[in-house]
């Protein structure tokens, strides 16, 4: 059987393999087509999602840069545009690259005076890698109107309004080698700054340290609590300190109390030596200065140290208290520093003719250092006194609605001086007012062994208020002593109000550094007392209550020390804007006080725990300044 062949020719052959060779070419060029291709669209996928992950990390440093300018357009004290320009262009540096200026003298153009007539005006920064910004204040409305958009409830004016606008180029890593070099990514962000979105705040702590640190600290078996008076009221702990020093420079390094504004350590129990908690014992506010300007150095924070972890918070200043209680039209502190200083300087026939009866002259057996229990009773009484204190169980009460004490007021252990129903009572000095046995001021009692409850006359009615005007001296009771100090407000006239200094960093007259002095008008309270302050209205101080509320007022620098005992009571405002305040706890007791201290620092040492719950109605309110993203 013959084998088949193929059955072509020659040239049928050829033509064969040329059909087939042509066909493999044009799958090579068809797949170098598909390949390219391919390559592209590889290379658009990845540039574009480049592009969208530099979208987000643009729109995320927009978002960033309006915040941080927002606390000084929300600053509760002056709107400041063009700071909140540097705060917005000073983040972009820390948190782009590209070399961006962490100033630019731009911003000194915007307006300061703004209304709803102010145009807009942009300030445009760079950077070398072709990176810019712009930001615009005001912000008009038909800048933030779009379709995406309908009228926001927190859109505000345009005055409270920036605008952050910032556009870096993307280069391509593959899109390049078809001819696109870079897209240029932009993104947006108004931010509004307002104070009125959240009521205002009630610190119980308020510490005024501008510079320096150890602003708040506890140590020791120290603890410090700031409880919530309601669920609509959490602790509130707030400081001005900026974390550095005068010069600019920040807080030690040191791990160390001098080191941080918020100082705390574990306590041997493993709980927290600074405490601040709402009503169902989560962590509140904690309001920090030094956290919104920037500040390492806020607080020192080990296991159960500090708690919660401070938040950011603004410089509030002493400007509060002052325009509440010495305001330019009615300036009730500095009115009755004055009307204090004048009569002690008085002569005992210019107080005659005043309408005072003169201790002891007018009154037969009368010593100023009685060994005898004494009732004054006259309206009015100036005791012509060197030293008013009385030896050997001797007592002195002045039935009368007003005292002027020439000189010192002296109470030796066992002695007892009272002014149980005095709406004012002023003591000279030099040496103020010292205490080992009883004082009673607007305490009700006439007699040393009287019940005396201040927390009582505090709710009556048909109790008046009092003040204690100190000229020249402290305040010191000692650790055997008992005081008195009921719905009175104690001010020390040693220095004048109002001494502040207004010098370096930030420093100005609204947002003032605490002094340094000389004077001597502190206080040292360091056996049982009870102090309230008037408390006839549930409304703050006004004209026909100018001290509602407040229990001390002193300029002081020098530190004034509160020893803590289980039955001590204390309730409303002190007001230390300059000086260091210490208390000294003792065994395991809690003080609990319904008080707000405002002062330069606050020391928690030795042992148990200063809890403070003030109630809302009887504090002064600060602002707290609001800043938020509307677009």
């Amino acid at each position: 059987m013959a084998v088949g062949r193929a059955d072509f020719t020659p040239d049928e052959a050829d033509t064969r393999d040329e059909r087939g060779a042509g066909q493999r070419g044009g799958m090579l060029v068809l797949f170098s087509s598909l390949l390219a291709g391919l390559l592209a669209v590889s290379a658009l996928v990845i540039d574009l999602g480049l592009i969208v992950v530099q979208r987000r990390r643009v729109q995320a440093a927009a978002d960033l840069a309006a915040l941080a300018a927002g606390k000084d357009l929300g600053n509760p004290t002056a709107r400041d545009p063009r700071q909140a320009c540097r705060s917005a262009v000073a983040y972009l540096a820390a948190n782009l690259s590209g070399g961006w200026q962490a100033s630019d003298a731009g911003c000194d153009g915007l307006p300061m005076n703004c209304s709803e007539a102010t145009a807009p005006v942009s300030v445009k920064v760079h950077s070398p890698d072709s990176s810019s910004a712009s930001i615009t204040y005001p912000v008009p409305d038909e800048m933030i109107s779009s379709p995406w958009f309908r009228e926001g409830a927190w859109d505000g004016d345009q005055c409270e309004r920036m605008e952050v606008s910032v556009s870096i180029p993307v280069h391509h890593h593959f899109a390049s080698m078809f001819g696109r070099k870079a897209t240029t990514v932009t993104a947006r962000a108004v931010v509004r700054g307002t104070v009125g979105f959240k009521t205002k705040i009630n610190p119980a702590l308020l510490l005024l340290k501008r510079f320096g640190c150890a602003a708040l600290s506890a140590s020791g078996q120290g603890r410090i609590w700031v409880r919530a008076h309601d669920e609509n009221h959490p602790g509130v702990i707030a400081s001005d300190a900026a974390g550095h020093t005068v010069g600019e420079s920040p807080c030690t390094l040191n791990t160390n109390r001098d080191g941080y504004v918020v100082f705390g350590t574990q306590t041997p129990a493993g709980v927290p030596a600074i405490e601040a908690e709402d009503a169902a014992n989560r962590p509140a506010q904690l309001l920090l200065a030094a956290k919104t300007l920037g500040s390492e150095r806020t607080a020192w924070h080990v296991p159960s140290g500090v708690y919660p972890q401070p938040g950011r918070g603004l410089v509030v200043s002493r400007r509060p208290v002052d325009d509440l209680y010495n305001p330019t039209e009615r300036p009730a502190v500095e009115e009755v520093r004055e009307e204090a200083i004048t009569l002690v300087a008085s002569s005992a026939s210019t107080m005659r003719g005043k309408g005072y009866a003169v201790f002891p002259q007018d009154f037969a057996g009368a010593r100023c250092d009685t060994t005898e229990a004494l009732v004054i009773r006259a309206e009015r009484v100036f005791v012509d006194c060197g030293v008013l204190g009385p030896k050997s169980q001797g007592s002195v009460v002045f039935d009368s609605e007003r005292v002027v004490v020439r000189g010192r007021l002296s109470v030796g252990q066992g002695n007892f001086v009272g002014f149980p129903r005095a709406t004012r009572v002023i003591v000279g000095g030099p040496g103020g007012v010292d205490v080992a046995g009883l004082l009673g001021v607007n305490d009700g009692g006439f007699r040393q062994g009287d019940v005396r409850d201040c927390s009582r006359r505090r709710f009556d009615p048909s109790v008046r208020p009092s003040v204690l005007v100190v000229v020249d001296g402290p305040l010191a009771a000692g650790s055997s002593s008992f005081l008195y100090l009921c719905e009175t407000t104690v001010v020390m006239a040693d220095v004048p109000i109002g001494t502040t200094r207004t010098t370096g960093g930030n420093c100005s007259t609204d947002l003032p550094c605490p002094a340094a002095n000389s004077g001597d008008g502190y206080v040292s309270v360091q056996g049982s007392f009870q102090w309230t302050a008037p408390n006839e209205t549930s409304a703050k101080a006004d004209a026909e209550h100018p001290f509602e509320d407040l229990a001390l007022w002193t300029e002081t620098s020098a530190t004034t020390t509160f020893k803590g005992q289980g039955n001590t009571r204390a309730s409303g405002v002190f007001f230390l804007p300059n000086a260091h305040v210490q208390f000294l706890g003792q065994g395991s007791q809690t003080v609990a006080l319904d008080a707000q201290f405002i002062a330069s620092s606050l020391d928690m040492s030795g042992q148990g725990v200063l809890s403070l719950d003030p109630n809302p109605n009887d504090v002064v309110p600060v602002p707290y300044a609001d800043f938020r993203l509307i677009r």
